[in-house]
């Protein structure tokens, strides 16, 4: 597919689009100017030996695709991210990682001349665990600015959801997903404890902030404010102080989650759990795949034996603790992306048209996708027919490894122990039967000293 991608529109100095299957973005004459001073600093080819800018290429006009528009003045190649998240689905530590990079990247501008004109979340991606900007073109000249263009929108993009999980509740988090372009500090402030009045970056950012905002909104003292010159040492003592406040934050979950402690609370034997580990393993070897999706994988344990060399994975749950357990797993080899995701309610397509944000499912293009010990959780714990869950895991990726856990399971009776059996047709034979509408059965295999069963599907 090429064109422009839709949510590049907003920056007129530029924009992304693909073209046969890259991802290009053009520059724009507009820009041109301060590309070419923003170039000569090295500031480019110093964030991207420090692995925190994504590389790219600037191609020779006879490289330019033909898609380019006449108001092009260069063009570049960036290395294409594996899989695009978004804020709303981070957990608490990736974000704080993307704020911290945010504001290291815009001292450092500061520090040669530059300055950051926007500090949007949208800006990091993550390329497995580690955070990484994208924006080529958010560079601007400082002297071209009183104060840092991009201040208030970090505040909204940042700190507001940052302080909200650690001082209110992890919850809050899918504000992020009601305000694509940021908490409005004015919410942050109205929600946040009255206790977080005595830390003085908060104080300062958040409720100052929102006051002189509420005060100065549509008046002339909005523009007097904005007026105020600040050297560079103001500036980045702002940007420190930012930067303190963020790196003292720290998220304590109010309560134990169900799926926080999954592996120490699991009614396998050792040698179930050593079984299924090599079942999963040698089923994954077979198949020539390089980016693995699991739908259910709590901290990254079982993902982490299905990647390839080389590979790519993409790790989702439901839970806020497993996803950043996950997130903060050592380096192992394996390049794994953590994702805060609710298969019952899975990111919508958000934004302008329903199109500046795509869908989490029409994000997954995996070659392998992982549902383990999922299933019942779909079907009985949500009320899902298994053909509506055989149906969406079709849509996900290629090859699929589901392990089914029959209704005689410790685990399925729990789950049973406080409400009806409604679900006469939750069984194996029905299960093989709903699959076969989507899948091709690869392989069987019974999970010893216990009653469940690995199944490799291959999609029709």
């Amino acid at each position: 597919m090429s064109g422009r991608i839709f949510s590049s529109f907003r920056d007129p100095s530029g924009f992304v689009f693909r073209h046969e299957g890259g991802i290009y973005r053009q520059i724009n004459r507009n820009y041109a100017g301060v590309y070419e001073r923003v170039r000569e600093t090295g500031i480019f080819a110093s964030l991207i030996k420090a692995g925190k800018m994504l590389p790219f290429r600037e191609l020779e006009k006879d490289e330019w695709p033909s898609t380019v528009t006449d108001s092009v003045s260069a063009v570049i190649r960036p290395e294409e991210i594996p899989f695009i998240s978004y804020p709303y689905e981070w957990s608490f530590g990736q974000l704080k990682d993307a704020a911290l990079l945010t504001l290291d990247i815009h001292i450092k501008a500061l520090e040669t001349g530059l300055t950051l004109k926007d500090a949007s979340a949208y800006n990091i991606q993550f390329k497995g665990r580690k955070p990484v900007f994208i924006d080529h073109l958010s560079f601007d000249l400082a002297e071209n600015y009183p104060v840092w263009p991009g201040y208030g929108q970090f505040c909204r993009h940042f700190l507001a959801p940052l302080a909200l999980i650690c001082k209110k509740n992890i919850s809050v988090s899918a504000l992020q997903m009601k305000y694509i372009d940021g908490i409005p500090l004015d919410v942050a402030a109205r929600l946040l404890p009255f206790r977080c009045r005595f830390s003085l970056g908060l104080f300062s950012h958040i409720f100052i902030h929102a006051k002189l905002q509420e005060e100065h909104a549509d008046s002339a003292g909005g523009k007097k404010i904005a007026e105020r010159k600040l050297n560079t040492a103001q500036l980045k003592s702002i940007a420190q102080m930012l930067r303190n406040t963020i790196e003292d934050m720290r998220w304590k979950p109010a309560r134990q989650t169900e799926w926080g402690d999954y592996y120490s609370d699991t009614n396998y034997t050792p040698c179930a759990m050593d079984a299924k580990r090599n079942l999963i393993r040698d089923m994954a070897d077979r198949l020539e795949i390089k980016k693995v999706l699991d739908i259910g994988g709590n901290d990254g344990t079982m993902i982490r034996l299905a990647i390839p060399q080389a590979g790519y994975g993409v790790c989702c749950d439901i839970d806020p603790v497993a996803v950043e357990r996950c997130y903060r797993q050592p380096e192992t080899g394996a390049n794994i992306l953590s994702l805060l995701q609710d298969l019952t309610n899975p990111s919508p397509a958000l934004g302008f048209a329903a199109r500046e944000r795509e869908s989490f499912i029409s994000r997954c293009k995996a070659d392998l996708v992982l549902a383990l010990a999922l299933i019942h959780h779909l079907a009985i714990s949500n009320n899902l027919p298994l053909d509506y869950v055989a149906e969406f895991l079709a849509r996900l990726g290629k090859y699929c490894l589901v392990e089914f856990v029959p209704k005689e399971d410790s685990q399925v009776r729990r789950l049973l122990a406080t409400r009806e059996d409604i679900f006469p047709f939750y069984n194996s034979g029905e299960f093989e039967k709903v699959f076969a509408r989507y899948f091709s059965l690869v392989d069987k295999k019974d999970i010893p000293e216990s009653k469940r069963v690995l199944y490799l599907f291959a999609r029709l």
